[in-house]
């Protein structure tokens, strides 16, 4: 391991052809941070030498890619998210990182890929499926489905030149459809409670007793609390509610993605001193989201995000001498 002299960082650099050959399920360049040092984890959220999240910064050629406004999860969930086939390279720095990057104890560079004087290009597709997951142990002892999952990835990029040694291009373009389900557990009324039955134990160990609070007071019971009460689901799961006058209800329900990313760059070298780049992302994004509420019962959550998010990073390197940039 060499030893870094000329400065005091703690960084360590995933290449290019790391970032292609290193593994990932989702092509989400997020997941490539836990393959370095100090990075994990292991208490929820990813971390960075267990610090807090919002201690460290991610920028995408210069710029900051994070929410900063909700930083509880900074590292897992970034609103511009490139994927490994738009990227260069990536940097982690730990510790002691560079005035260039900004604040935060810790620094995620990202750089765009470029082109170059000879055109290269992918086509690619990716195809996650259910076909040899198995079914979940709560779901099978409750008769619930396995949850579906159908994940296809599909991108094309192409980079080259325009003027030789002056100008280049890159451009990317992906679309993530994913049809997946998640399982959902609620607590419901058991039958008994539904009919005004108030089920409890008088003493501890003791039967379980049954009272019907409508007739107690000879009362009937109103329409529309009948209605409603008759629309929710019965219990199919113990996994939830007290066992007597409330259990649970397990079901699958739609967390899918649609996704589709565009990228594109530029660079154009002026002379041996000044280059200048143009860099463009933008996101188009719908998710269903069944962990917004627990007011629903079915396969089709009420709830989605449904966003498009622009990014555009400009810049202008100018080496005025061999000791000034």
């Amino acid at each position: 391991l060499a030893v870094q002299l000329g400065s005091s960082e703690l960084v360590s650099t995933i290449a290019r052809q790391q970032i292609e050959n290193l593994p990932t399920a989702s092509r989400q360049v997020s997941t490539l941070f836990q393959t370095q040092a100090g990075v994990s984890d292991g208490r929820g959220p990813t971390v960075v030498n267990g610090m807090r999240t919002s201690a460290s910064n991610v920028t995408l050629d210069g710029i900051n890619i994070q929410d900063n406004f909700i930083r509880t999860n900074a590292l897992d969930f970034m609103p511009i998210r490139p994927t490994i086939d738009q990227l260069s390279e990536l940097s982690i720095a730990v510790g002691n990182a560079g005035t260039t990057v900004g604040g935060g104890a810790s620094q995620i560079t990202l750089t765009t890929r470029s082109g170059s004087n000879q055109m290269h290009g992918s086509l690619y597709w990716f195809n996650q499926n259910q076909a040899y997951n198995a079914n979940e142990f709560f779901n099978n002892r409750a008769g619930v489905a396995k949850p579906k999952l159908n994940q296809n990835q599909v991108g094309a990029s192409l980079g080259g030149k325009i003027i030789r040694d002056k100008l280049f291009y890159f451009g990317n373009f992906e679309a993530l459809r994913l049809k997946q389900q998640a399982t959902q557990l609620r607590t419901v009324l058991t039958p008994e409670a539904r009919n005004g039955n108030f089920l409890y134990r008088p003493a501890a160990g003791g039967a379980v007793q049954s009272v019907n609070v409508l007739a107690l007071r000879s009362l009937t019971a109103d329409p529309t609390m009948r209605q409603l009460i008759s629309s929710l689901p019965n219990p199919n799961s113990s996994d939830a509610g007290d066992g007597i006058l409330t259990s649970g209800y397990r079901f699958n329900a739609a967390a899918g993605t649609i996704r589709d990313q565009f990228v594109n760059r530029w660079d154009y070298y002026l002379n041996a001193s000044n280059n200048f780049s143009v860099t463009y992302n933008r996101t188009s994004e719908y998710v269903d989201r069944p962990d917004i509420t627990t007011r629903f019962y079915g396969t089709t959550p009420p709830n989605n995000t449904d966003t498009t998010r622009n990014f555009l990073s400009t810049g202008w390197r100018w080496t005025a001498s061999p000791t000034l940039t």
